[in-house]
């Protein structure tokens, strides 16, 4: 993450890469955050609107929904990601209160809202 914050956005993607597919294997493709942070936000926003079409959500999905959405200004369709990633017990839903990602959607009170359904 660190090198696509730095706008090193060619050295994050293979860096992204390398982890991708030591991790999955072959099957790895960049996810919406991956892709923000790789300089292919057009790409990314594209990835999202598929994600979100009710059809196509699958569990472990909605987290990295959420991510591409807050790191491209959609507060709204964010939080109703991170609403869904909860319901769906999706393991990276930890990371809802330190996952910097997630920055610009802290100070909206729907936020502050999930972070009290979840006990936080």
């Amino acid at each position: 993450m660190a090198l696509g914050y730095a706008g090193k956005h060619a050295e994050a993607e293979t860096a992204f890469r390398r982890q991708g597919l030591m991790r999955d294997g072959a099957s790895w493709e960049p996810g919406p955050p991956e892709l923000v942070l790789m300089g292919r936000e057009r790409e990314a926003r594209e990835l999202m609107r598929r994600i979100t079409n009710p059809v196509e959500r699958f569990a472990g999905r909605q987290m990295d929904l959420a991510r591409g959405l807050a790191m491209t200004g959609d507060t709204s369709g964010a939080l109703a990601a991170l609403e869904r990633a909860v319901e769906n017990h999706e393991p990276q839903a930890v990371w809802i209160h330190s996952d910097p990602r997630l920055a610009s959607v802290r100070s909206d009170p729907r936020y502050r809202q999930l972070l009290a359904k979840l006990g936080l």
